[in-house]
């Protein structure tokens, strides 16, 4: 592999790393969720993340990545470097810059997090019915209930 490949590759992805801090300066306005919320209580997105920003941030990544483009463009049209024609580049940019902004739009806390052991291990029927069975507050329930007979 060659080593001039590792700052290329972060040459172009430099549109896609600023549409994040991009979208915190031009954020503000009116959330992505339009305030909804599930049927726990939590909001969707939340606040942080609003139409103005993620606008804000997609364009800023577009033309970082025509301004990228346009002086290789120029001074050395067949630079494995340069982003393509101006509409290519600009394009190109903005998809990057949309899909950084896209990926962080669920909260951390919404996302189900599974360790790989977890997905890996495997249950009898028996054992995943018992924990079907005796899991959530309904065991609770279940284990007072029990408590409070007598046994004959």
């Amino acid at each position: 592999m060659a080593l001039e490949a590792i700052p290329q590759a972060l040459w172009f992805f430099l549109p896609a790393f600023v549409a994040n801090p991009m979208a915190v300066v031009f954020g503000g306005g009116t959330p992505i969720d339009f305030g909804r919320t599930l049927r726990d209580g939590q909001r969707l997105f939340g606040d942080g993340k609003t139409w103005r920003g993620l606008v804000g941030g997609t364009l800023s990544g577009a033309f970082l990545g025509l301004l990228l483009t346009v002086p290789l463009n120029l001074f050395a049209p067949n630079s494995t470097w340069s982003f393509g024609p101006v509409g290519v580049a600009f394009g190109a940019s903005a998809v990057l810059a949309f899909g950084a902004l896209l990926g962080d739009l669920p909260e951390p806390h919404d996302c189900l997090v599974v360790s790989p052991a977890v997905l890996l291990r495997r249950r009898s029927p028996r054992a995943a019915r018992h924990h079907r069975d005796n899991a959530g507050p309904a065991s609770g329930r279940k284990h007072r209930r029990l408590q409070g007979r007598k046994k004959e």
